[in-house]
């Protein structure tokens, strides 16, 4: 094969001038090498004209869809079509790509699996053979040889092959039941239609075409060559033309009317081409082409084709005979003489109509852009313009000629700018300092409509920085426009005036993750329960032991009614109600009254479609975390503080129908007797409540965000608040106008008034600020909770002594507690406070685990250290660990570990042997101790690398699932497994590690190879080899 024919050279030198974009337009214009394309454009014998090459300029400039040569389908083009239906070729191939395509993602050189396969079938014989003619019954032409006429047979079938003869003989059974009974008169021959009267046609004998005989009504006989045609139904909706027959179309006779519409978008996008043309009868098909001229009406109605729409895309109306009524199909009825179709019509002309105004400020505005371009360039100040890269805008008059300038193309998607909309867009610019932003997608994640990235705005920012001047103009927005953007939620103003409902679904308000949660039973069932579940409630609450607690409870409910938050119901046991208990906890010395809507079953009414996102202390900390990397903010001091609400719950409303049954039983202290209340407020302990209030919790942060551009997170009623240093006494005074604003009130005097500082307390934490500007932000508990568990701590180990319903108050303090700062080291310890708060001791003294719990947890909070947040926190790393046991092979109890970092480099490895003292301990307790030698590789990777994975992201891969799900609990089932377990936790508590824990299947875990001295592919990509042959875990 000489070079000019060879397509790959071809490919080659594309790819050499302009990447792959330059050999995908030539293929999809039939050039795949230099042969075709030296003679593309025309030969030295036969050179291309002038109008020729103008249409090709003009072809080459537009963007779109070239359709040349008839519009009109020829018919073996629809017989295709039609055949392709009758035997399935279409489902034979996708059948064929199911089996054959492996995957569907598009390859490295940018190539769609299915789109190659699919090319490939067009030509393979298994889809081929499905396109081959058909035929149902015999040809009606058959050809003869007249050198070689058919032998003569003496015998009815003498010659024929065996199936040949079976046909015969079906055939002859079946002309015999459909034979005219003896006896009866053959049925007259039909009319024929009056369509058809001047259409007949004749074979090239001169034979004429029986109509009928294809509708089974012809009793002529055939002699020699005749063709048969049939009638199709169009009046009766779309039609499929069988496979196995010819067709032919007669030519349209009679009147037609046909309107055209036509918009050339963005080449000339004022111009409407509007021609109405009233044709004469004509006997040849190129009538359609004559002059326009008007003629009077007939008397029936006009067959018309309006055609309308933008570009090249045209809607095709028509009709063959007047309808009533309109079709569901593409193709319907228009009958100008009917007053509803003539009205429509004149709608679609207004609505093509109404769009020029929009296509003229369209062009305006780009005129304008090209203009401002132009004076930019002329001054030489650098300017930018973004629009989307397949966008037509960039060919219109104002727009197109800043291509003929010298310029710089970026073109980018936005999903790699932290954005996820699959949008690929086009950057012109003045000179090249944006070609850093030139990403194009990888394929490898999900899209999703979005707003514009901010990535992108920061990364463009951070270019200009330096040669930037930052101006910013504020449009005040329209009061309405204020409040709607303000408040995400739509439904809220409604709910504030109305009350929030209790019972059934909650509101779907969108601004919370999508998380059902459908309610267990309904108001309704809980009223007709109410002649049981009442008198067990009131019996409850008249067994209250009155102590200081529930003093305080009765004290507090006697001031909720003197506001005016409840109200006094008369005691009515035959009464219909949902009753909830309401009870005191004390807290930090106050008592907050609880009404226990568990209890009662109206949590279990309440439905929801939605998961609360909070911000605790983790979105904080990421706050800080991102505060710390931004470059704007180093060096800057930050101060903090908290805005807490004054009683938050009791100024929102209840429902009506929820106020109407809902009661509140609580214990009389003074005249010791139950009492019952109704409640006008969000009663504090129903799940309905919190839905509520965080609808209003979510409104006011949004609000101080998006439109007083307020740093604070929001957490039920504290909303923790960040300000530069020099800048506190205007963010506070913005935070109180949003407040005040949606009237809210929040702490202004007493403790609860905190003001500005370096460090503040938040969400139970104290936050320490003083080292932000050199990148350090500390968390620990504030030193009240520390102290306060302490004493609870040495109070409960002095009297020896832990009642259930006081191991569920401390199990919950503790629990919080210990997740933030030490995460999971004492799970042990929790679990053993746990098993004492649910009874399943049946005592209250100490036992020696509960003990050890005690003494475990008192350790931990003794531990002074706390938390920091530097800019290296959120760093990825990975850790692959394996263990091998094989008593009988080269390596006995082999373990194993590598260590990656973000990038998919190794770093380091460690290869070697359970210790010979270990081992021994393993396999006194285990015959095969597979499980334990897997925890035994993970604590030893986590006990050489916590240095270096000390404030990362990090996750540790295990290909043993039981290992995997015993570092996920935090315990273990064997003895030696709880040692591994706990090491492991105490490894995170040393290092403050959150490592997660994942499973690799075990082919692809590289750590298989060095758990059985198998090294040399690791010690190649340069990773560094670690000795841990002094390692001890269980006999040290």
């Amino acid at each position: 094969m000489s070079l000019v024919d060879s397509t790959a050279a071809f490919k080659q030198r594309c790819h050499d001038v302009d990447g792959g974009a330059l050999q995908t337009a030539l293929e999809a214009q039939g050039i795949t090498s230099f042969a075709s394309l030296a003679y593309a454009c025309g030969t030295p014998q036969d050179r291309p004209t002038q109008a020729e090459m103008d249409a090709f300029d003009q072809k080459r400039r537009l963007v779109g869809v070239h359709i040349e040569r008839d519009m009109i389908p020829s018919h073996a083009l629809v017989d295709l079509c039609c055949h392709m239906l009758d035997v399935g070729a279409d489902r034979e191939a996708w059948l064929i790509m199911a089996s054959e395509v492996k995957s569907i993602k598009v390859t490295a050189a940018g190539d769609f699996p299915l789109g190659l396969a699919l090319d490939a079938l067009r030509t393979d014989p298994r889809i081929t053979m499905y396109l081959m003619a058909t035929w149902g019954r015999a040809p009606d032409v058959k050809p003869v040889d007249v050198d070689h006429p058919p032998p003569a047979h003496n015998k009815p079938g003498e010659g024929l092959s065996r199936s040949a003869k079976r046909r015969r003989r079906l055939k002859a059974a079946a002309a015999s039941r459909t034979t005219t009974p003896t006896g009866k008169a053959p049925s007259a021959a039909r009319t024929m239609p009056a369509e058809l009267k001047d259409a007949h046609q004749k074979a090239e004998d001169g034979t004429p075409i029986c109509w009928d005989h294809n509708c089974g009504g012809c009793k002529n006989k055939t002699e020699g060559v005749q063709r048969c045609g049939y009638l199709l139904p169009v009046n009766q909706g779309p039609q499929l033309l069988p496979s196995e027959r010819l067709h032919a179309t007669c030519d349209w006779r009679g009147t037609s009317t046909a309107v055209d519409f036509a918009r050339l978008v963005f080449v000339y996008p004022a111009a409407i081409a509007m021609v109405m043309h009233v044709l004469p009868p004509s006997s040849t098909a190129t009538a359609t082409r004559s002059p326009p001229r008007v003629v009077k009406p007939p008397p029936h109605p006009l067959g018309h084709d309006i055609r309308y729409g933008w570009g090249s895309l045209f809607y095709f109306y028509g009709y063959d005979q007047p309808a009533s009524a309109q079709s569901r199909f593409p193709i319907q009825p228009l009958d100008l003489t009917v007053d509803d179709d003539l009205a429509m019509l004149l709608d679609i002309i207004r609505l093509e109509s109404a769009n020029i105004a929009w296509i003229h400020c369209a062009n305006s505005l780009y005129r304008a852009v090209g203009a401002i371009a132009d004076l930019a360039l002329e001054l030489r100040i650098f300017i930018s313009i973004e629009n989307p890269a397949n966008s037509l805008a960039w060919l219109c008059d104002g727009l197109d000629h800043l291509f003929r300038c010298p310029h710089h193309e970026v073109v980018f998607d936005a999903c790699m700018h932290g954005g996820t909309r699959d949008k690929r867009a086009l950057l012109w610019c003045s000179d090249d300092r944006f070609l850093p932003l030139a990403l194009l997608c990888s394929r490898d994640h999900a899209h999703d409509e979005a707003a514009y990235p901010h990535l992108l705005c920061e990364r463009m920012a951070y270019i200009v920085a330096d040669l930037a001047e930052l101006i910013v103009v504020g449009i005040p927005r329209e009061p309405q426009d204020f409040v709607n953007e303000a408040v995400k939620d739509d439904q809220l103003w409604a709910d504030l005036r109305d009350g929030f409902r209790l019972t059934g679904w909650m509101r779907d308000t969108g601004i919370f993750d999508k998380k059902l949660r459908p309610p267990e039973t309904t108001l309704e069932r809980l009223l007709e329960q109410s002649s049981y579940r009442t008198p067990l409630i009131l019996n409850k609450l008249r067994k209250t032991v009155v102590d200081d607690t529930t003093r305080k409870a009765w004290a507090e409910t006697l001031e909720e009614e003197k506001k005016g938050w409840i109200f006094r119901e008369a005691m009515a046991t035959d009464k219909p109600m949902v009753i909830a208990h309401r009870f005191g906890l004390e807290q930090k010395g106050k008592v907050r009254v609880i009404d226990n809507g568990k209890e009662c079953g109206l949590n279990l009414a309440c439905g929801l479609p939605e998961k609360f996102t909070l911000h605790g202390v983790d979105v904080l900390a990421g706050v800080f975390v991102e505060l710390l990397n931004r470059p704007l903010a180093r060096g800057l001091r930050i101060k903090g503080r908290t805005i807490d609400l004054v009683s938050a719950y009791k100024f929102y409303p209840i429902h009506p129908e929820d106020r109407r049954h809902l009661r509140i039983g609580v214990f009389d202290t003074d005249s010791n007797v139950v009492r019952l209340y109704g409640t006008n407020v969000l009663p504090f302990g129903a799940t309905g409540s919190v839905a509520g209030f965080l609808r209003v919790s979510a409104a006011l942060w949004h609000t101080g965000v998006r439109d007083m551009g307020l740093g604070w997170c929001a957490y039920f009623d504290d909303f923790p608040l960040l300000a530069v240093e020099g800048h506190e006494a205007q963010v506070d005074r913005l935070a109180g106008e949003v407040f005040d604003a949606l009237d809210v009130e929040y702490a202004k005097e007493g403790k609860k008034a905190t003001s500005f500082g370096e460090t503040f307390n938040a969400l139970g934490l104290s936050f320490d600020l003083t080292r932000f500007h050199a990148g350090v932000v500390t968390l620990r508990h504030t030193e009240a909770r520390t102290a306060e568990l302490l004493e609870t701590l040495d109070e409960i180990l002095q009297e020896r002594r832990l009642r259930p319903k006081d191991a569920e108050v401390l199990r919950g303090r503790m629990h919080w507690y210990t997740s933030y700062l030490f995460g999971r080291a004492p799970c042990e310890a929790m679990h053993q406070i746990s098993l004492r708060a649910q009874g399943h001791d049946a005592c209250v003294s100490l036992t020696k685990e509960l003990e050890e719990a005690l003494v475990t947890m008192r350790f931990f909070l003794s531990d002074p250290k706390p938390l920091e947040i530097r800019q290296t926190t959120g760093r990825e790393m990975f850790v692959f660990t394996d263990g091998s046991y094989e008593p009988n092979g080269d390596v006995k109890a082999g373990i194993g570990g590598v260590l990656y970092d973000d990038t998919g480099t190794p770093l380091a490895f460690f290869s070697s042997d359970v210790s010979a003292s270990d081992l021994s301990i393993l396999e006194d307790q285990s015959d095969h101790p597979i499980y334990e030698v897997e925890l035994y590789a993970a604590v030893v990777a986590f006990e050489l690398w916590g240095h270096l994975i000390q404030d990362s992201f990090t996750v540790f891969f295990l290909d043993n699932e039981a290992a995997q799900s015993a570092l996920i609990a935090g315990k273990s089932g064997t003895s030696n497994g709880r040692v591994l377990v706990q090491r492991f936790l105490d490894a995170e508590h040393r290092w403050r590690a959150r490592p997660w824990i994942g499973r690799v299947p075990t082919y692809s875990n590289p750590a298989d190879d060095p758990s059985r001295r198998i090294c040399e592919p690791l010690i190649k990509q340069g990773a560094r080899q670690m000795d841990v042959s002094g390692v001890r875990l269980l006999s040290q």
